[in-house]
């Protein structure tokens, strides 16, 4: 059985990508193993699988908590200044930590890979490409490197170091050219990445969602749990709360329709300043939700009637479908969306929903009125959410994924 190493520096909580990818190489009859981060120190989920994940130790995971629903009555902890937080975010002991965190990850991964003797392996962003290639020069085997992002404007490149950045860009731009294949979610990417690298043959590999058949008994009935009236449209926002993704144009959007109740599902940096806005301003149509186990998510979103994608704009962002939109289709809902290329392809493409100009709270507000207020309309997009969404089911990528894998190494 050929064996694959899958490089990721994330926990592997809530990386669907990651485990889409692993599951179906698993499922072709390769030894999968993923490489993560141990971040937390308890991990309070399980997870039923095949392949095998490996945290390595990381001394930041000894300081870290897991990520956890914020409640408003933490007012406290939100503000105080003890000397022990001073501590934490003094600059040179951070810049120690960090440098020791990658010094210790990097040497324990590559004495993994070689202890693994795989036969190929899979690099994700530029943080894993370095000890990937140096692992693979060593093991002389072939790298693929899933580049999901534009990493130039990720979340991770913009709070690092300049001295960081400038070694990410020299190491995406040096090894690069040098792989057997890359990977990349859209044809607006797979552009970007090309012209940037002068590079050709780019594979598209979406973030898709796995295929779902939706059961009407498996819904979520938020209704209940929120006392929302029958009449009532529900909109729902699930994923990372995070001011960049729009959250506050959707509040301000809904807040004076009374027939409209916006339910946040998720977690993110954003999550608590939210609340505290929400209850400040007295917002009764507003609710939240704790996050869901992954496989829990597209039936407890199918409780609601309309999918928001309200984001701002990042190059990211813009060049992206993101995924929480295909868990939409998924779950049989209408979409509102901005309208970034690859978002209004498939909202208009399909037809089921409506885009705006990101950012017009006016215009916003307009498309979820005009969704909400006529049932035709609304009616018809559920049902091209539910005609369509095989087209967009993780499946036809999968084929993708194994056709170059079956093409580098065989099975």
């Amino acid at each position: 059985m050929k064996k694959i190493v899958y490089i990721s520096k994330s926990s592997m909580k809530y990386d669907s990508r990651v485990k889409n990818i692993a599951a179906s190489l698993c499922k072709a009859n390769y030894d999968v193993t993923v490489i993560a981060e141990k971040r937390f120190k308890d991990l309070s989920y399980s997870e039923q699988r095949e392949y095998l994940i490996k945290r390595l130790f990381t001394i930041s995971g000894l300081y870290a908590v897991e990520e956890a629903f914020s409640s408003t009555k933490n007012t406290a902890a939100k503000t105080k200044k003890t000397l022990k937080s001073l501590l934490r975010n003094n600059k040179l002991r951070i810049l120690i930590i960090v440098f020791l965190n990658r010094i210790i990850w990097n040497k324990l991964c590559l004495l993994e890979i070689i202890k693994r003797k795989p036969n190929l392996i899979i690099a994700r962003d530029p943080n894993t490409l370095f000890i990937a290639h140096l692992a693979s020069r060593l093991l002389k085997i072939p790298l693929f490197y899933d580049s999901h992002e534009i990493w130039s404007s990720s979340n991770l490149y913009l709070n690092s170091s300049r001295f960081m950045q400038r070694f990410w860009d020299r190491i995406e731009s040096k090894i690069t050219p040098k792989l057997d294949c890359i990977f990349i979610t859209t044809a607006t990417k797979k552009e970007i990445i090309e012209q940037k690298y002068n590079l050709q043959g780019v594979t598209v590999l979406r973030n898709t969602s796995p295929m779902f058949e939706l059961d009407e008994k498996r819904k979520y009935d938020f209704r209940q749990e929120f006392d929302i009236p029958s009449t009532n449209k529900i909109i729902i926002y699930h994923g990372q709360i995070s001011r960049i993704r729009g959250i506050y144009d959707i509040v301000e959007a809904i807040r004076s329709l009374s027939h409209i109740s916006l339910i946040f599902m998720g977690m993110g940096t954003d999550v608590a300043d939210l609340m505290y806005y929400v209850k400040d301003e007295n917002i009764s149509n507003v609710f939240f939700k704790k996050a869901v186990p992954p496989e829990e998510v597209i039936p407890t979103i199918a409780g609601g009637d309309i999918g928001v994608q309200p984001f701002h704009y990042s190059e990211n962002i813009y060049s992206e479908t993101s995924i929480k939109l295909f868990e939409c289709m998924m779950a049989e809902l209408a979409c509102i969306g901005v309208s970034f290329p690859e978002i209004k392809a498939v909202i208009e493409g399909k037809n089921i929903g409506l885009c705006y100009e990101s950012g017009n709270i006016d215009m916003l507000k307009e498309k979820i009125i005009a969704l909400t207020t006529d049932e035709t309309l609304l009616a018809q997009a559920k049902a091209n959410a539910r005609e369509f969404k095989h087209e967009y089911a993780w499946e036809t990528d999968e084929k993708v994924l194994l056709e170059r894998v079956y093409a580098s190494i065989g099975n």
